[in-house]
């Protein structure tokens, strides 16, 4: 993983690289090889607003070999070498509201985000070692693929939205926290 020098604009280019080889005596054997290159552009506004546009450019290239396990609808469809080019943008949104005093503080975030992609389809030409399943929870609702691993891409356009709220008192510690997002 590569991430460059912030430009003028305060925007960077980063590049990730994947490779994997799975041999099995029984069953599909694969091997993949996956790089990404995007650019996130963050903005601040004077308003408060936090903006950041991103967008990415993916490639994989796959060759796959079948060894005779029955079909578990994980197994992909074609033997051989195979590729795919995936480009994506994403603009997201937040608008981080804070009120304190000097006994407590409360953050309240509305959250939305806007990404969009070319639809992928089943993507049953490829294996899938590690993206069985989307398991939407806090952490990555607002990522632009919410499968757990790699081998599966989340294409189209969405719109997330959400609210975040933070409260803390500073004499005792005590902190409640809450997100809702859809």
């Amino acid at each position: 993983h590569w991430v460059g020098e912030s430009d003028r604009r305060g925007g960077h280019l980063d590049f990730r690289s994947y490779t994997y080889g799975i041999y099995r005596s029984e069953g599909t054997v694969s091997q993949r090889t996956a790089g990404i290159m995007g650019y996130t552009l963050p903005f601040t506004a004077s308003t408060g607003e936090v903006w950041t546009l991103s967008t990415t450019l993916q490639g994989d290239l796959f060759n796959v070999s079948d060894r005779g396990l029955r079909d578990d609808g994980f197994r992909p469809s074609a033997e051989g070498l195979d590729a795919r080019v995936f480009p994506q943008f994403a603009l997201g949104w937040r608008l981080p509201l804070v009120r304190g005093d000097q006994t407590s503080r409360t953050i309240v975030e509305p959250i939305m985000s806007f990404v969009a992609g070319p639809r992928v389809g089943a993507q049953r030409r490829f294996p899938n070692e590690d993206s069985r399943a989307i398991d939407l929870d806090d952490t990555n609702l607002f990522r632009r693929n919410r499968y757990t691993g790699l081998d599966r891409l989340e294409g189209g356009q969405r719109v997330t939205y959400g609210m975040n709220t933070d409260w803390r008192r500073f004499d005792s510690g005590a902190r409640l926290a809450a997100f809702l997002g859809q």
